[in-house]
C-alpha cells in the first residue's frame, strides 16, 4: 500500500518531499529499508523495550532531577542510535520522557530518518500531529454520520459520501471562521449540531419572505447573530 501511494503522489507531484508518519504497529525493518531506499522520510512510533530503557537511563535520571527541582510535572527529550536484532543498521531514536505530578515516569519512542531535526519538534509537531488527522476522520464519521451507507447500489452510497464530505467542508469552515473566539471554537461536529444547529424555531411563511423566529433565551443567541450578520454582509 505504501508503494502504491508513494507512486501515485509522485506521478502528480514529482518534487514533493514524502514523509511517512505512523504508529509503532508499522515500525518494521522492511518499512525502514524501503523508505530509505526510495527517498521517503519517516517518523514512526517504536515500542519500548528493556534495551531502549537502559540506553536512555541517563535521560530518565535527568528528568527525575528536573521534577524534583521544579516540584511539578515536566517533560524532556533525548535522542540516540539504536538497532534491533532484525534491523539492517542503527537508526536514530527519539525518546520523549514525561514525569507526572506524582513523580511517575513515562517514556515513549519514535524512530526517524531525520538526522539533524530537533527531537522535540519531530515528536510534538510531526509525530503527534497525526492525531489531528484522526480527529478529522472522527468528525467526518461520527460527527456527520458519514458511515451510513444503507443504499443498495455502490454509486448511491458514493454520492451519499460526497454529500457528507460537502457537509464536512461547510462545518469545518463554520468552526474555523465563524466560531473562532466562542465557546464552540474547538467543539466537535456533533456538539455543534446539538447546541447550535438543532434549534427549535417558529417558521412564518409569506408571499415575499420566510421568517424564522428563534427562542429568545437560546444559549447560542450571540453566535447565531454573528452568523446571520456574516451572511447578511455577503448579500451586500
Amino acid at each position: 500500500m505504501l508503494k502504491r501511494i508513494a507512486r501515485q503522489i509522485r506521478a502528480r507531484f514529482p518534487n514533493a518531499v514524502l514523509i511517512f508518519r505512523a504508529d509503532s504497529h508499522h515500525s518494521k525493518p522492511e518499512v525502514h529499508a524501503w523508505c530509505k531506499a526510495n527517498g521517503v522520510e519517516f517518523v514512526i512510533g517504536l515500542s519500548p523495550n528493556r534495551v531502549l530503557n537502559r540506553q536512555f537511563e541517563y535521560a530518565f535520571e535527568q528528568a527525575r532531577l528536573k521534577y524534583k527541582k521544579l516540584g511539578r510535572a515536566c517533560r524532556g527529550y533525548a535522542s540516540g542510535y539504536y538497532a534491533a536484532a532484525t534491523w539492517a543498521c542503527p537508526r536514530r531514536v527519539i525518546c520523549r520522557i514525561n514525569v507526572n505530578d506524582s513523580g511517575e515516569l513515562d517514556a515513549r519512542y519514535i524512530v526517524t530518518s531525520f538526522e539533524d531535526t530537533g527531537a522535540k519538534y519531530l515528536y510534538e509537531e510531526v509525530y503527534c500531529d497525526r492525531g489531528n488527522a484522526e480527529l478529522f476522520i472522527k468528525d467526518h464519521k461520527n460527527g456527520l454520520k458519514s458511515d451510513r451507507a444503507s443504499c443498495h447500489k455502490a454509486t448511491a452510497n458514493q454520492f451519499r459520501l460526497f454529500l457528507h464530505s460537502a457537509a464536512y467542508m461547510l462545518m469545518h469552515a463554520l468552526r474555523e471562521k465563524l466560531l473562532a473566539g466562542t465557546h464552540l471554537a474547538n467543539a466537535q461536529f456533533d456538539t455543534i449540531r446539538l447546541r447550535l444547529l438543532k434549534c427549535a424555531a417558529r417558521v412564518e411563511v409569506s408571499t415575499r419572505r420566510i421568517l424564522f423566529h428563534l427562542p429568545q433565551h437560546f444559549p447560542c443567541k450571540d453566535i447565531c447573530r454573528r452568523i446571520s450578520d456574516f451572511f447578511a454582509a455577503l448579500r451586500i
